[in-house]
């Protein structure tokens, strides 16, 4: 629903690969680089599939600030305002979810914390090197469904088990885990220009 650009994560065929753009999710969903990750997907029997059409509420509108935010081999999508911490200053300025994320990866902060946060936060933590997807929100603003016949688990911040052919949705309050398929080695960042849009792609390469 944000206008500030769209983001993407997703593992499909043991490569994970991120995509940042400004262009308005409907613009990209029009674009080749769009429809090569569909066929990624289509052609993979595992995937992982992360889209974010997100309204900056703190920070710069950049590329760095785009999510998701990188360190190392974590990703992290985040929707709210983190009130909870003093610092004002996230890797590329006043970003709250920058601090939230650097709270995340130096352990001063845990996400089974995130019920004891006074502000409201959602959130999802890709972990390459550990394999592992955690999301979590203390707002119930997070639904979960899975569909055990086709074998597809989907989350979202409104309702989504009408998107897989279910009936039920959980409402998250704390966190749940994931394990993904395993991707080591960051290659180098790839910038694209698309008219007056930036586009940035990382991949990392399938690796045991």
């Amino acid at each position: 629903r944000g206008s500030d650009g769209i983001r993407i994560l997703h593992v499909s065929n043991s490569v994970l690969s991120s995509h940042k753009s400004f262009l308005k999710p409907s613009e990209f969903v029009k674009t080749d680089e769009f429809e090569k990750i569909l066929e990624d997907i289509e052609s993979s029997t595992e995937t992982i599939f992360i889209v974010q059409g997100r309204l900056s509420t703190s920070g710069s509108v950049s590329l760095e600030n785009q999510h998701p935010l990188n360190l190392d081999e974590s990703y992290f999508f985040h929707n709210g305002i983190f009130l909870d911490d003093k610092e004002d200053s996230g890797k590329f300025g006043p970003s709250d979810s920058w601090v939230l994320f650097d709270r995340f990866t130096d352990k001063s902060l845990t996400p089974d914390s995130i019920l004891n946060m006074e502000s409201e936060n959602s959130y999802a933590l890709l972990d390459a090197r550990n394999r592992k997807l955690q999301i979590g929100s203390n707002t119930g603003s997070m639904f979960l469904a899975d569909n055990d016949q086709s074998g597809i688990s989907i989350f979202g911040s409104e309702p989504v088990s009408r998107l897989i052919g279910v009936k039920i949705d959980e409402q998250l309050r704390g966190t749940k885990d994931f394990k993904i398929l395993g991707a080591k080695q960051p290659s180098k960042f790839i910038d694209f220009e698309m008219g007056n849009n930036s586009f940035r792609k990382n991949e990392i390469s399938g690796a045991d």
